[in-house]
């Protein structure tokens, strides 16, 4: 029985979307570290750092007639040696981090395109590490976005440490996913038993 061609022309425009997922993850996890290489490099050279630092309280901006208050600035700083290697440090584990993570999300498309189905292959195990990572990464990642200011700010003053709670929502929707395809395994590992 021969298919009809358009039923043929969206399974390549599938595989083709596919195949650029592929592309653009894969691109993610290469590109990543060396970003954050370069990043890292710049800030051993000497490049400064910016960070948010807190004003006295009660100033204001004059914009356009209209008083703003100004409760922090925005200021370039030089880190010493030591400072610098800490965050270029930060830097390349952001990088490793993000490639890491582009990897495991590359192979769950590959695994997905090459299976015959879609609950095979261990693709419930591939997610739920990826929400691991997303969730312990993230955080972290969070975390240590405050590290420039805890660093190079004198005696602490106007320090602002943010912790993002995105990771865990990003994290708890990626695990969601994966116990639809761990459900999804055990119900097709229990059809494949009654054929």
């Amino acid at each position: 029985m021969a298919t009809p061609a358009s039923t043929t022309d969206s399974q390549s425009d599938a595989r083709a979307w596919q195949v650029l997922a592929e592309g653009f993850t894969l691109f993610a996890a290469g590109a990543a570290p060396v970003f954050s290489i370069i990043q890292a490099i710049g800030t051993l050279t000497g490049d400064p750092v910016v960070i948010e630092v807190a004003t006295d309280p009660g100033r204001t901006l004059d914009v356009g007639g209209t008083a703003l208050p100004l409760d922090s600035a925005f200021v370039e700083v030089l880190p010493t040696t030591t400072q610098a290697w800490v965050l270029a440090g930060v830097d390349v584990a952001s990088g490793l981090f993000i490639a890491l993570v582009a990897w495991l999300v590359y192979r769950v498309l590959v695994t997905a395109r090459t299976e015959p189905g879609p609950f095979r292959g261990g693709m419930a195990t591939r997610i739920f590490r990826i929400s691991g990572l997303v969730m312990a990464g993230g955080m972290a990642l969070s975390v240590l976005s405050g590290l420039p200011n805890l660093l190079l700010t004198p005696d602490g003053a106007g320090l602002t440490v943010s912790l993002s709670f995105l990771p865990l929502f990003v994290a708890a929707a990626i695990a969601w996913t994966a116990e639809v395809f761990r459900r999804g395994e055990a119900l097709e590992s229990d059809l494949s038993g009654l054929v």
